[in-house]
C-alpha cells in the first residue's frame, strides 16, 4: 500500500520544498516544485504493482505540452535521451521508471519530474530563444568580442546519439561550446543543456561551458550541480577570469 504521507515527507526532505501529495483511486498524485515552460507545476504519479514494486510516471503530461509545437518524430530521440539520463524510459509519450521499495520512491519522483521538465523544454532545440535569454547571449557575445575572441552563433553539431543540436555560442579557436543558463526558468534550460552536453561530450573532445546568469541572483546549487556533471560551469559575476582563460588558450 502506498504511504502517502511518508513519500511526501521524503520528497520534502530531498527537495527542500513544499510538496502536495494526494491519493486518488489507489494512485498517488504528487505536485512537485518543478515547472513546465508554461508555468504549470510538474505532477508525477505513483502506482504500486501486484509484485510490490512502485511505478513512477508523468502520465504523458510532458509530451502533451509539446502538442502543436514539435512533431512526434522530432521529439522522440531527445526525449528518450533525456529519460535515459534520468534513469527512466520514454515510451508511448510517457516517462516512467520502476523501483523496488518505498525508500526509493522519492528519488524516482524527483528524477521523473526533472525528466518531464527537460522533455517539455526540448522544444527549445527547435525554437528561438526567449527575449531574456537572447539578451544574456548578447551580453556574453559582446564581452567575447571585447577580448578579441572569435565567436560563432547557432553552430550546428551532431551528438554521439545522432541527434542534431544548435549550440548558442561556439569559439572555434578552442572548440568551446558555450550555453547561457538563465531566462525565466533556468532549471528547464539547464536540463535541456545537460542532455545536449552529455551527448556532445562523447564526440570530438569539445570543451563544454555553461555560463550562469547570476547578474541579479544566484540560480541555486541544483542548477550548478546538475551541469557540473557534463560541463565546466562558469559564473557571469566572475566573467573576467574565465574570459581571460579562453582568450589565452
Amino acid at each position: 500500500m502506498i504511504a502517502e504521507s511518508d513519500i511526501a515527507q521524503q520528497l520534502r526532505d530531498l527537495l527542500g520544498s513544499e510538496v502536495d501529495a494526494r491519493c486518488e483511486n489507489g494512485r498517488l498524485r504528487i505536485l512537485t516544485p518543478f515547472e513546465y515552460p508554461d508555468g504549470d507545476g510538474v505532477v508525477v504519479l505513483v502506482d504500486q504493482s501486484a509484485d510490490g514494486r512502485f511505478v513512477v510516471s508523468d502520465g504523458g503530461a510532458a509530451d502533451a505540452t509539446l502538442v502543436g509545437q514539435v512533431g512526434a518524430k522530432a521529439i522522440g530521440s531527445p526525449a528518450a535521451e533525456i529519460a535515459r539520463r534520468f534513469g527512466a524510459v520514454f515510451e508511448g509519450g510517457e516517462l516512467t521508471t520502476t523501483v523496488e521499495g518505498d525508500a526509493d520512491v522519492a528519488d524516482a519522483c524527483q528524477r521523473i519530474a526533472c525528466a518531464a521538465a527537460g522533455v517539455a523544454e526540448a522544444a527549445t532545440y527547435l525554437r528561438r530563444q526567449r527575449p531574456k535569454e537572447m539578451e544574456f547571449v548578447d551580453v556574453i557575445t559582446s564581452k567575447l568580442h571585447q577580448h578579441e575572441i572569435e565567436v560563432e552563433a547557432e553552430r550546428k553539431f551532431e551528438g554521439a546519439s545522432g541527434h542534431p543540436y544548435t549550440a548558442t555560442l561556439f569559439v572555434p579557436d578552442t572548440e568551446t561550446v558555450i550555453e547561457p543558463i538563465g531566462g525565466e526558468r533556468p532549471w528547464n534550460v539547464a536540463t535541456a543543456v545537460y542532455v545536449e552536453f552529455g551527448d556532445l561530450s562523447k564526440v570530438n573532445g569539445y570543451r563544454l561551458m555553461a555560463v550562469l546568469d547570476d547578474r541579479e541572483a544566484d540560480l541555486g546549487p541544483d542548477v550548478s550541480n546538475l551541469l557540473s556533471q557534463v560541463a565546466d560551469v562558469a559564473s557571469w559575476r566572475q566573467h573576467d577570469l574565465w574570459l581571460s582563460e579562453i582568450a589565452s588558450r
